[in-house]
This record gives C-alpha cells, sequence and structure tokens, in this order.
C-alpha cells in the first residue's frame, strides 16, 4: 500500500512537471486513468499548496542535489544495510557487512553499478585480506587466512576507513554502533538455531537407534519363544 502511494505521487509530480507554466498545469489535470474521477479542486489545491509553493519547491531543489551528489546508491530498496546483512546471516550465509556492500552495489547482470564502486569494494577487500593475514601470523603460520572470520567490528572500521563517516554514522550505510548491536544479536541468534538443529538431529539418531534396539530386541524374544516351543513339541512326541 505504501509502495503504491507513494507512485501515484510520483506520477502526479510527473504530470505536473510536463508543463511549462504553474497555470498550464493547474488548467490541465492528470488522465481518469490515474487521477481516478476526483473533484478538480483537489487538483488545484495540489497545484497552488505544493507544487507551486515556495518552501516546497526549495526542499525538491536540495533534495534532487543531494540525490545527484550520492555516488554510490545501492540497489537494495528501503531496507538498512544491516537488515540485508541480518537475512544473509538467517539464510546461512557468512555474516559480512562488506560481502553486503558489494552485492548491493551490483546491477541486476552482475556488473558494478559504477567505477567508484568497484573501488571501494576492492580496496575494503584488500584491507580485510590484510587484517586477515596479520591474525594468521600472530596465530603462528598455523591457520590459513581464508579461513578466519572477521569480527563484525572489525569489518565496520574498514568501511568507516573507505567510505568516511560523520559522527557514529558511516557515509551512505548508516549509525554503526547500533547496527553492530544488532548483528551481534543476529549472529547470536543464528548460533543458537543452528545448535539447535544438531541437537534435533542428534536426538532424531539416538530414537533411530532406540528403535532399531527394540526391534532386534523383539526378535530375539520370539526366536527364543519359538525354541522352547519346538522343544516341548519334540519332548511330548517322544513320550
Amino acid at each position: 500500500m505504501v509502495s503504491g502511494y507513494r507512485t501515484f505521487k510520483r506520477l502526479l509530480k510527473m504530470h505536473y512537471e510536463t508543463f511549462n507554466t504553474y497555470e498550464e498545469a493547474k488548467n490541465n489535470p492528470p488522465h481518469t486513468d490515474l487521477w481516478n474521477r476526483r473533484p478538480i479542486v483537489q487538483w488545484h489545491w495540489l497545484c497552488d499548496n505544493v507544487y507551486n509553493d515556495p518552501t516546497h519547491m526549495e526542499i525538491s531543489k536540495k533534495n534532487s542535489e543531494n540525490r545527484r551528489r550520492l555516488r554510490n546508491l545501492h540497489c537494495g530498496g528501503s531496507r538498512s544495510y544491516g537488515l540485508h546483512t541480518m537475512n544473509e546471516a538467517e539464510e546461512g550465509r557468512p555474516l559480512s557487512i562488506i560481502d553486503t556492500w558489494g552485492k548491493l552495489h551490483r546491477t541486476k547482470d552482475g556488473g558494478w553499478i559504477s567505477k567508484d564502486a568497484l573501488d571501494h569494494v576492492q580496496k575494503m577487500d584488500n584491507d580485510r585480506h590484510g587484517m586477515k593475514m596479520k591474525l594468521a601470523a600472530e596465530a603462528g603460520g598455523d591457520i590459513a587466512p581464508e579461513t578466519i572470520v572477521l569480527p563484525i567490528e572489525s569489518e565496520f572500521q574498514i568501511l568507516r576507513k573507505e567510505l568516511g563517516y560523520k559522527g557514529r554514522k558511516i557515509i551512505g550505510v548508516g549509525a554503526y554502533p547500533l547496527m553492530e548491536a544488532r548483528l551481534s544479536i543476529a549472529t547470536s541468534a543464528h548460533a543458537n538455531k543452528n545448535k539447535i538443529k544438531d541437537l534435533e538431529e542428534e536426538n532424531e539418531r539416538l530414537r533411530s537407534q532406540i528403535e532399531t534396539l527394540k526391534a532386534s530386541s523383539s526378535r530375539g524374544r520370539m526366536s527364543s519363544s519359538r525354541g522352547r516351543m519346538l522343544k516341548a513339541s519334540s519332548s511330548r512326541g517322544r513320550n
């Protein structure tokens, strides 16, 4: 419903902007398919109090300028990076805000949305690999760097360094302390789900073993009973 309303507002604004002057737009309401037989006075009100209002026009101008300055618009819709990352973790994928950032800056055909996005991802991957190499060296060299999973707070520091920040917010990503806390909760929840799954599988394995033992014991009792019956019958025959 919200998406439909936003689309409706956008189409109305687009219709207004197809005309060269305010007067011309006001005298040409949208087509019936879009306007849906609403009173013409409502269209006049929109033109007078919204589209031609100086405050609204100034806000629209600033918003347009801000959108043009954004160099790395992501393709993840209105959901936050934190939510996208939590969804990835819930589906069993490694928890990585850097991987999420990269995924959300690819087009549907797998290409990068811009050269800037590709450059950012390459630099962040290099920083992440450097951290893993350092941790592997500190561990004595017995651990392969690619098997190390960095803490989520380390990835946030890489994002902060590469993308820039303002206060507690990473530019284009959001307030990382809050996301870090949420992602930590998601990680714990995912780990608990895995533990529960392992316990359920172990329980099923034990139940299967018990059923097998019961069946084997039952066959043993039946065999023993049949043997006693045959022995008794043979004894009566000799008498």
